[in-house]
């Protein structure tokens, strides 16, 4: 049996860079909700007639995909269209990853949803959570060098997510990224041998 930990971490944290080192180094599955999002939203994505159905043929960009420039700009000034969008895209979400569950055979495996204090139904699909930390100037830093934002992008995007305290509050574990890699992976390789030891005694 597979036990089941939900990766969580605020934009720029680092969050893909853990998975990736948990998969190379010890093999472990992480189910990636972002990138089933974006499944469901490009073109034949099975959201896609549901949303234009709920939202209009303007959703929908030139290639048949989700429009998510008009999308952003619907959500800034109608505070009901981010409750419509969530109301169709999360249980196609919830269904891919309860799918997608069972090609996982390690003893642990990671669901990573990046929203997790905003999006607190996902809570049930993983036994513990797991955080990558950092301080918000380091996020600040890696959000304007990665998507070539500005100081005041970048700032204004960590605004819209809940705060490293509120992250903190719900979490059962932490990985701090705010050193060197060689730091990053003596954290996770310490970490995978503690879900060893804990889920074998389970």
């Amino acid at each position: 049996m597979t036990h089941w930990i939900i990766l969580t971490g605020g934009i720029g944290s680092g969050k893909s860079t853990v998975a990736e080192l948990f998969f190379e180094r010890h093999h472990i599955l992480t189910i990636d909700s972002d990138m089933i999002a974006r499944e469901l939203t490009v073109s034949n994505g099975k959201a896609i007639p549901l949303l234009q159905n709920e939202f209009g043929n303007e959703i929908i960009d030139i290639s048949g995909s989700l429009n998510r420039s008009y999308m952003r700009d619907l959500i800034t000034h109608n505070p009901t269209a981010k409750l419509r969008l969530e109301r169709i895209l999360h249980p196609l979400i919830h269904n891919e990853i309860m799918q997608q569950k069972q090609n996982a055979h390690s003893i642990y495996a990671f669901i990573a949803i990046p929203l997790l204090v905003e999006q607190p139904q996902f809570r049930t699909l993983g036994e513990r959570v797991l955080l990558v930390d950092c301080p918000e100037d380091m996020q600040i830093a890696r959000i304007c060098s990665r998507n070539q934002f500005t100081l005041e992008q970048a700032q204004a995007a960590l605004r819209l997510q809940a705060t490293r305290e509120q992250r903190q509050a719900i979490a059962d574990d932490i990985i701090l990224n705010s050193g060197s890699l060689n730091d990053l992976i003596l954290q996770v390789d310490k970490l995978h041998q503690h879900y060893v030891d804990i889920f074998q005694a389970a």
